[in-house]
């Protein structure tokens, strides 16, 4: 297709030596070429940079680390295309992607900011996020319960950036929900059925191992759902945010049940403060109970036995 409208890619990487060329490969094997590849480094202490240099086309910034917030921005304050992508540097695009999206706007020009169906790999096998075609209104309501759009899916209007200004740069987690939902609300959104993105998916997320990230995550997510219900168009959504707060607060639980109980039970507790109705939450905090006890490791020992002779 050839057409004169540029797409700028924005390549966010933090020590990704071993994951941005097959990011980047990705990029260049678009059948859409009319494009501009921006790698944002921010403050790699690897060997990113020996890598990148080796794709004479890319425009590679480097930064000292700011995070992902940051280098989004810095990339799109460089940036000339009329579009502009998002794409993470251990994620990658199949072929068509960029075609696809591009046309979307081509044919409709109130179109503000347009992600696609995903792939989430891990070493467990491929699943597809659990979504079909959705237009603006379905969209607006999606991201009234989190995140409607991984962020290497998405592509958006330049012009979108220069009303908005891009990513909140204080928040580390959620700073995309709150960036998608601004335009969405402002533009036509659409989210495409076709699965374009490949999304490697860590199943032991870092958000298990590191504590201190999981607090972050929690201030930076309840803040953005503060914000998102503080626009005039939600303020009166009030049963619809305690379910996004009650959500929230079980799957924190379920992330935590089998590796930490007893901090399970502080979140299903939350949660059921919240929603005292949702008798779904009171068996977990009962099961949370029960998990090393010693009826469970009973339970166990009897159960591997039957795996291993039965």
């Amino acid at each position: 297709m050839v057409s004169n409208n540029k797409v700028s890619v924005v390549i966010p990487c933090f020590n990704r030596m071993h994951t941005i060329s097959k990011a980047l490969d990705s990029v260049l094997n678009q059948t859409y070429q009319n494009l501009e590849i921006i790698v944002v480094d921010d403050g790699s202490t690897d060997s990113t940079h020996e890598v990148v240099s080796k794709y004479k086309t890319v425009l590679y910034i480097r930064q000292k680390n700011s995070g992902p917030a940051a280098a989004r921005n810095s990339g799109m304050k460089v940036s000339s295309g009329n579009f502009i992508a998002f794409l993470d540097s251990d994620d990658e695009w199949l072929p068509e992607k960029i075609l696809t999206q591009i046309a979307k706007f081509e044919a409709d020009s109130q179109l503000g900011i347009v992600a696609c169906n995903v792939i989430f790999r891990s070493p467990l096998g491929d699943r597809l996020s659990n979504f079909g075609y959705c237009n603006t209104e379905f969209v607006r309501n999606l991201f009234l319960a989190g995140n409607a759009m991984v962020t290497s899916t998405v592509m958006l209007r330049r012009e979108c950036f220069l009303t908005w200004g891009g990513f909140n740069e204080q928040l580390v987690y959620a700073e995309d929900w709150d960036f998608f939902y601004r335009i969405a609300r402002s533009y036509k959104a659409e989210l495409m059925a076709e699965a374009l993105t490949i999304y490697e998916n860590d199943p032991l997320n870092a958000l298990t191992r590191d504590l201190q990230k999981r607090d972050r995550m929690i201030k930076d997510t309840l803040q953005v759902t503060d914000i998102i219900f503080s626009y005039e168009e939600n303020m009166c959504k009030t049963e619809m945010k305690r379910r996004r707060y009650c959500h929230f607060f079980r799957w924190l639980a379920s992330c935590d049940l089998y590796r930490d109980p007893i901090q399970a039970r502080v979140y299903i507790k939350r949660a059921i403060k919240i929603m005292p109705s949702d008798y779904s939450l009171y068996p977990i905090i009962i099961k949370s109970m029960l998990i090393n006890s010693w009826p469970h490791l009973l339970y166990r020992k009897i159960k591997r036995f039957y795996e291993q002779f039965g």
